[in-house]
């Protein structure tokens, strides 16, 4: 069975979460942060938290939340995700759920837990400077069997932040298991990884992703990484990859340092992936379209960042860019 729970910032305080409705004893819990400290427990069930932008304000979360006091298993995980209204459409929007954080130096969600879905969020690190290494999404989980999904999200930095401001995933981790990391757009890190695995065991698979703008683009520090079409480019401060990858290929970068031989490299092979304005979508004109290998997950997913399905063969990125849509649930 599943417990399902909403979360809308311009719900009134101190309802139960048990609809997404703005009034009431049953209304949406107004923030992720007070979602997770009500609900810790010992899972009987799957957790799953909505997250809603219902109000005309569309006003943005802005604690940051640690997943952590819970008792989880492979069978009884926590799944955060947004509604279909309340999800972005591929592009950062005021209008849709959105986790800003304006706090110094704290992380936008930290997961300690080892059983956790994180899909379709907006999280924006939207404070300068930082003085402590904090990240979008951080995971610091310890445990053995760990299950971590990430997947749809788009996580923006402060391009000005020239001190330590990790991106999306920075991984700090003594566990065992999988995580794995797809769809997902991450930009504006200028000064540290946008997305990034320290001090890793686990065993980490990362396809799909987008990442632009940063100062390393993905960048692999320890453990075993596989990363199949990603696209990396114009990361800034040294390299699109950096670090060792295992039986990775299918990526994109400005330079030469996707992994794989089937991966483009855009100043040698004079290709672009021509992004549409305002973010980091495709156009039609676009080289990675096509460029890709079909179902790197092995049934993980088939759809893109924006829900598109993807078809034969791949792009690379998060995004597809295809007509057809078919909305499609985590595996």
């Amino acid at each position: 069975m599943t417990n399902t729970r909403y979360v809308d910032v311009d719900a009134d305080v101190g309802g139960d979460g048990t609809t997404n409705a703005l009034t009431g004893a049953n209304c949406a819990y107004k923030s992720l942060n007070i979602w997770e400290a009500a609900r810790q427990a010992v899972l009987s069930d799957i957790e799953e938290c909505v997250c809603e932008s219902n109000g005309g304000s569309h006003t943005a979360d802005t604690t940051s939340v640690t997943i952590n006091g819970w008792t989880t298993t492979a069978a009884y995980y926590i799944n955060i995700h947004t509604s279909v209204a309340g999800k972005h459409t591929g592009i950062y929007s005021a209008t849709k759920y959105r986790l800003t954080i304006v706090t110094q130096d704290v992380n936008g969600i930290t997961i300690v837990e080892p059983d956790v879905i994180i899909n379709g969020l907006q999280v924006y690190m939207g404070i300068s400077p930082i003085l402590v290494e904090c990240s979008g999404i951080a995971i610091t989980c310890a445990d053995a069997n760990i299950d971590i999904k990430i997947c749809n999200n788009i996580i923006r930095g402060v391009a000005s932040n020239t001190n330590y401001l990790s991106g999306i995933f920075d991984m700090w981790l003594s566990g065992s298991g999988t995580c794995r990391v797809w769809n997902n757009i991450v930009y504006g890190f200028s000064a540290t990884r946008g997305l990034g695995i320290d001090f890793s065991v686990l065993n980490s698979y990362l396809y799909n992703n987008t990442v632009v703008n940063c100062g390393y683009g993905i960048a692999q520090e320890g453990g075993t990484c596989i990363a199949i079409n990603n696209l990396s480019y114009d990361n800034t401060t040294t390299f699109d990859f950096s670090g060792t990858f295992t039986t990775s290929n299918y990526n994109f970068s400005k330079d030469d340092s996707a992994p794989g031989a089937n991966s483009i490299y855009g100043d040698t092979d004079g290709k672009t992936p021509d992004f549409v304005a305002g973010g980091y979508l495709i156009e039609s004109t676009s080289d990675a379209i096509n460029a890709g290998t079909d179902n790197p997950g092995s049934g993980l997913y088939n759809n893109s960042i924006t829900d598109k399905l993807r078809t034969t063969p791949w792009d690379i990125g998060a995004d597809e860019y295809r007509k057809k849509y078919s909305f499609c649930t985590i595996i």
